[in-house]
């Protein structure tokens, strides 16, 4: 089994500010999240943990991995996905409109194409998936959002149907989330 879960809070999470691959630290709420978190899942059997390489998923992969014991594997391509020039921005500047903009033609802001975001996340969901192993993913909303996305559009990317698969999920830091993959 896959299990997800987004990093914990921060700052900038409070702040409503758009985090991308800015490289944000947990906040005090955030680190007695993953302490929280950590009990519910310390019996779930995890043999793996794989984290994002930015701090804030690495600091609460760290403090979920007190509880569980196992090796962490941290893998660049669970990085957030990257906002470009709109990293730091306070979320309630941008319309519907603009975030469709951003979605189709990212390149605008110096941002990453969610063919991009999808590739790496196929890539490396094809590494793990058939492993017998029960693993735990620490990374982001917007990756969990194209992991799910992926796990049931395993052959190609489309960018609205990835809109209609996408748009309004928010996934709560350190929600768990078990992800399963149609084939």
């Amino acid at each position: 089994m896959i299990y997800l879960i987004r990093h914990g809070k921060t700052d900038w999470n409070n702040q409503g500010k758009i985090q991308g691959c800015t490289n944000t630290l947990l906040n005090q709420e955030g680190k007695k999240q993953a302490e929280i978190i950590s009990e519910k899942i310390k019996n779930l059997s995890i043999n793996k943990i794989y984290a994002s390489d930015l701090d804030r998923a690495k600091e609460t992969a760290n403090i979920i991995n007190k509880k569980i014991g196992t090796d962490i594997i941290l893998d660049k391509r669970l990085r957030e996905v990257s906002y470009g020039d709109f990293e730091g921005v306070d979320t309630k500047v941008f319309t519907d409109d603009m975030w469709e903009v951003f979605k189709r033609t990212p390149e605008k802001a110096k941002g990453e194409s969610r063919i991009n975001v999808y590739n790496r996340i196929k890539e490396f969901l094809e590494e793990i998936e058939n492993k017998d192993e029960n693993i735990l993913i620490v990374t982001h909303g917007g990756i969990i959002r194209m992991m799910l996305y992926y796990a049931d559009n395993t052959d190609n990317f489309d960018i609205d149907e990835y809109a209609k698969h996408s748009t309004g999920k928010w996934y709560e830091n350190l929600q768990v989330i078990e992800l399963k993959i149609k084939k």
